[in-house]
């Protein structure tokens, strides 16, 4: 069963270079992680999910992508006790002053609580060229 995603946003666009990452809400029992390009943690009421991300998204890059394409919704799922099921997420986007970085604050059971950071990889470090003397 594909998974639900609720956007404050769906067509606002950010560049995945100031893209820093995820921060997810409610974290549960097993904090969201990688696993490949896939998200996966269990949240508080015990639903494990997988989120994909879009064609593209996971590696850093100049693209530009709206908040409704960052995520793959056909490929990912949610289940409790191995029943598929559809808990929602809501996605806002935040810049986080402290950081000085947006992220896509992601709530996987509606009820916030405390705050998770995943992080996209950053730009390589050969990504510009050296300037000839």
């Amino acid at each position: 069963m594909a998974i639900t995603f609720f956007y404050s946003e769906p067509r606002f666009a950010i560049p995945r270079s100031y893209l820093r990452g995820f921060t997810f809400r409610d974290t549960g029992s097993i904090a969201p992680h990688w696993n490949g390009e896939a998200i996966e943690g269990v949240n508080a009421f015990n639903v494990f999910y997988h989120i994909e991300l879009g064609t593209n998204v996971y590696d850093w890059s100049s693209n530009t992508y709206t908040e409704d394409y960052v995520f793959d919704a056909t490929s990912s799922y949610a289940s409790i006790l191995g029943i598929p099921t559809d808990p929602g997420v809501l996605v806002q986007i935040g810049y986080y002053l402290n950081e000085g970085e947006w992220r896509l604050i992601c709530d996987v059971s509606g009820f916030g609580g405390a705050q998770q950071p995943l992080d996209l990889p950053s730009q390589p470090s050969d990504f510009w060229y050296p300037v000839s003397p």
